[in-house]
């Protein structure tokens, strides 16, 4: 019986000993390993693509329409889909088709050229690193869930070419605050807008107001189509106004103005002013607003000195104290196993005296069962 609660005890120990030790070291999130540099073409297609590892850009180049795909495996870059961040597809790419770029979540940038006038199910659906996707003119259909769960997409334009709007287009868009639907459409779909919780201001083309609406196309979202606007315009005309302001809040330079399409991109560099330095450099994004403000602040270049050596030295400390803390996990480990080891040389010499004491009391009855 004894034998028994040492070993049981032995056990709690070594497990409860592990499980600290564990916790004390820490633990690190799996990455994935860098996709190597790879190419193909596309069957039955005059369409040929690459991967390149080092810009983690993907480059699909030719003529005609990418084909629908049954599942996201069956896309011929999937092998990459994890690491790619930008994708550039030339000007002879008339279709996207089903799943092409279906759960790609490092993909922050990608160019669709003009002559596509069609975009398949799914095809963006859960790239969450996009932040912004700007729709070309000459587009007409989107599929359904075409860009559901792109949860860092923070506004959306949809030109007036479009004629269908699939279900759960963009369904799952948390981040999206603004869309602008210029479609000619003549419903709107189910679950089209579900649960995004941050939109706040949608617009629509009064030709549509009349139009269908699905009773769960905005379940979950922060407004319903009661609350829409709608204009006349079938362009979504923005203006573009950029101050130039010193830290003291006074005019450095004289205001920027510009006309320009909702979702058009754009890019200013700062004036130059001696002896300031302009945050940003350069004035760049993609139109999210009807009315796009950004102001400019002019640092001196003798502050911003002083502030970048501050950064330096904090940045030099930062790594110091994690080894400090690295440092202090790993005694603790060596020191949990020290005890376990000991524990466990301290648990086998009381065993091994407990059976001793166990086969020394089995002879002597031995003995005196014989001496009887």
């Amino acid at each position: 019986m004894k034998k028994r609660l040492l070993k049981a005890a032995l056990a709690v120990i070594l497990i409860l000993c592990f499980a600290v030790s564990f916790a004390s070291c820490g633990s690190t999130s799996p990455t994935l390993p860098d996709a190597e540099s790879m190419d193909g073409d596309i069957d039955g297609t005059d369409i040929e693509w690459s991967y390149d590892e080092d810009d983690k850009t993907l480059t699909i180049e030719g003529t005609g329409e990418i084909p629908d795909c049954d599942a996201p495996e069956d896309v011929w870059w999937y092998a990459a889909r994890h690491n790619i961040e930008e994708i550039e597809i030339s000007k002879g790419i008339t279709a996207i088709g089903d799943y092409a770029f279906y759960y790609t979540p490092e993909l922050t940038k990608i160019e669709i050229p003009e002559s596509v006038t069609s975009i398949g199910e799914l095809s963006f659906a859960f790239c969450s690193s996009l932040t912004a996707l700007e729709l070309p003119e000459g587009l007409v259909s989107i599929g359904d869930s075409c860009f559901e769960a792109c949860t860092s997409i923070e506004g959306i334009f949809v030109p007036s070419s479009v004629t269908e709007l699939g279900s759960r287009a963009f369904a799952l868009c948390s981040a999206m605050e603004e869309a602008i639907i210029m479609a000619q459409i003549s419903e709107l779909g189910e679950q089209t807008f579900m649960n995004c919780s941050s939109l706040d201001k949608l617009c629509f083309n009064q030709t549509v107001k009349e139009m269908s609406v699905a009773d769960d196309a905005f379940e979950g979202a922060s407004i319903d189509f009661e609350d829409a606007e709608f204009t006349a315009s079938l362009t979504g005309d923005a203006t573009l106004t950029v101050t130039y302001e010193y830290e003291n809040g006074e005019t450095a330079a004289e205001t920027y103005t510009e006309q320009l399409k909702y979702g058009e991109s754009f890019s200013l560099p700062s004036p130059t002013i001696e002896g300031y330095k302009a945050t940003p450099l350069t004035v760049s994004g993609i139109v999210s607003s009807f009315d796009t403000q950004i102001t400019v602040t002019y640092v001196s270049e003798e502050a911003q000195t002083e502030a970048e050596s501050e950064t330096e030295e904090q940045t030099e400390e930062a790594p110091a104290e994690a080894d400090k803390g690295t440092n202090v996990g790993n005694i603790i480990a060596i020191v949990i196993l020290v005890v376990v080891i000991v524990a466990i040389v301290v648990l086998a010499v009381l065993m091994m005296r407990s059976d001793k004491k166990n086969n020394s009391g089995t002879r002597t009855n031995n003995s005196n069962q014989k001496k009887k």
